[in-house]
Formats: structure tokens, sequence, C-alpha cells
């Protein structure tokens, strides 16, 4: 939280930095050292001699004018340092607030991912489901319409066979009606033929015995 932050108080920043003449005086000396150096042209022993004493007082020189800068430059040191206290702790706050929001929006993220695979999930659940009540009733729709057909041939080979039975039969009664129809005619012939052979009858009455009519 913003109150957990160290409140760092405002310090002073501004310094005076006072380089004293001669120091001033000895660094633009110190400016042609260089130049004394390559000016030496060792060749003798007496030349090496003196050389390796400038090299020794060069050495001396350089502690010196780095111990001046370390001291000169001190102060301003402590106004950076300062300075930089106070763009601390904003700088400590932003970066919280980032790591924050950072972390907020990985947390979303996961679960809007879980979210949606689990979406995705339920919705293939659901497809998964509807395949297998269509094929279910699909499957049913084709037992029916097999069952139904079943039915159908079952009828049409009891019709074709009442059809065959009711032919037969009615072949078997036409036959006895053909069969009837000889017997009759072979009765009314003999029928016939024995009226033939039957005397005349007279038909005018004839007088007998007690007055009776023959």
């Amino acid at each position: 939280m913003a109150n957990d932050l160290p409140q760092v108080a405002p310090q002073p920043l501004n310094v005076s930095l006072v380089m004293t003449p001669a120091m001033f005086a000895s660094l633009q000396r110190e400016q042609g050292a260089l130049d004394v150096a390559l000016a030496y042209e060792i060749d003798s022993t007496d030349m090496a001699e003196m050389a390796n004493i400038e090299l020794v007082s060069v050495k001396g020189r350089i502690k010196t004018v780095k111990e001046w800068k370390s001291g000169f430059v001190e102060p301003a040191k402590r106004i950076i340092a300062n300075a930089e206290g106070l763009f601390d702790p904003a700088l400590e706050s932003l970066s919280k607030a980032e790591g924050a929001l950072k972390s907020g929006l990985m947390l979303w993220q996961e679960k809007e991912t879980k979210r949606i695979e689990d979406a995705r999930r339920a919705q293939e659940e659901i497809e998964r489901k509807a395949r297998q009540k269509a094929e279910q009733e699909a499957a049913a729709a084709r037992a029916k319409a097999e069952q139904d057909a079943a039915e159908a041939r079952r009828k049409a080979q009891e019709a074709e066979e009442a059809r065959q039975k009711a032919e037969a039969e009615g072949n078997a009664s036409a036959a006895r009606a053909a069969a009837a129809g000889v017997l009759l005619g072979a009765q009314r012939a003999a029928v016939l033929r024995a009226a033939r052979l039957q005397p005349d009858v007279s038909l005018v009455p004839r007088h007998g015995h007690r007055g009776s009519v023959v």
C-alpha cells in the first residue's frame, strides 16, 4: 500500500564547489605531464635514472589528483544521492504497481483460459449428446422402418397365400360344379330314357265293375 512506503524528507539540493587557485593551477600544470614524459629520450643510464624519478613523481601526483577529485566531488555526490532519494519512493511504488497489475492480469488470463476451456468442453459434451441422440433416433427409425417393411412383407405374403388359396378353392368349386353338371345331365338323360320306355296310358275313362272308372 502507499502508506507502507518509506517517507523521505526533502534534502538540500544545492551545494557550492569551491576550487582554490593553487589547486586549479596544479591541475593546469598536470595537463602538460604527457609532454614532459614524451620529451625524455632514454639513451643512457643518467637519462634512465631521470625518467625513473619522473615516473615516481607522476605516480605521486596521480594519487594527489585523485584525492583532490574525491574530496571536491563528494558534496556533489551527496546532492546526487539526495536527489535520487526523492525519486526512489515513487519508482518503488510504480514498480510494485506494475507487479500488482501484471499479477492481476495473469490471474485473470488463467481464469479466462479456464473458462474458455470449460465452455469448449461443455459445448463438446452438448454436441456429443446431440450426436448420440441423433444416432439413437436414426437407429430407432431404421429399426422401425425394417420392422414396418417386414410387416408389409408378411402381410403381402399372407395376401398372396390367401389369393392362391382362394384361387385354388375357386378352381375346386368350379370342378365340383362341372362334375355336378355332368351328373345332373346323366340323371336327366336316364329319366328321359325311362319315360320313353313306359306304355301309353289311355286318357278315356272306362267303366268297370260296380261302375268304377278305370
